[in-house]
């Protein structure tokens, strides 16, 4: 029996001497729904217990290194900011694709003003951005997309299907297209894209290894977009 923290159980079973980043995206199972958006973010990083044990921190958990970086999962840019600006965080992982902008406007920024790593998530837009859909397809309660109303759903089938003739290129799938468009942003450390099956993971893998977009293709994405 090994005698330990909760958090020092998770890196001995694991055989590591720490974590790279450790992630946090709610406080009391309310998520970022708060009227203080920055007395939460404060109580996250330096107070609250964090399911790892009374009184541990990230702040705690990363000054015995246990972790290396602190890393704040947000819903709206301005949270990460608020984080940024207090010294609260080391990374920021936000909601970023060719459909959804928002924090490419004043968080990736400052963000890369204060050497903070940012972290894409639902770089293909919960699948959307992988061309793949019909809009006939009936999501199960429990999938985010099931929230989705038909007319919203045909909208963003529509845009793709769209998106499809602005890129028309043979050297990579519409899904590396979006990877790729996220992944030129200079303030973007890395995507984290969603995954079923090895085909998929394939896919996204050999992303990287392929000529990244050109000024023109990029220039065409953004006019497009910018008539939508």
């Amino acid at each position: 029996m090994v005698a330990c923290h909760p958090w020092e159980y998770n890196i001995y079973f694991q055989k590591i001497n720490y974590d790279d980043v450790k992630f946090h995206n709610k406080i009391n199972g309310k998520g970022w729904i708060h009227k203080d958006r920055f007395a939460q973010i404060t109580a996250i990083i330096y107070l609250t217990p964090n399911g790892l044990g009374s009184g541990t921190s990230l702040y705690k958990l990363k000054s015995e290194g246990y972790i290396r970086a602190i890393g704040l999962s947000i819903f709206e840019p301005t949270e990460g900011m608020a984080a940024i600006r207090n010294n609260c965080v080391d990374c920021i992982q936000v909601v970023y694709n060719i459909l959804n902008r928002l924090a490419a406007k004043d968080l990736f920024p400052l963000a890369h003003e204060n050497n903070i790593g940012v972290i894409a998530r639902e770089p293909l837009n919960n699948g959307i951005l992988t061309g793949k859909f019909t809009g006939d397809e009936i999501f199960e309660e429990g999938d985010i997309r099931y929230r989705w109303t038909s007319k919203y759903f045909e909208h963003l089938v529509n845009f793709t299907s769209n998106l499809k003739d602005v890129i028309k290129t043979e050297d990579r799938t519409l899904s590396q297209t979006a990877l790729q468009f996220v992944l030129s942003q200079p303030s973007i450390s890395t995507v984290i894209p969603g995954m079923k099956t090895t085909d998929q993971v394939d896919e996204n893998f050999r992303t990287v290894n392929l000529k990244a977009l050109t000024e023109e293709e990029l220039k065409n994405i953004v006019q497009y977009l910018m008539h939508k």
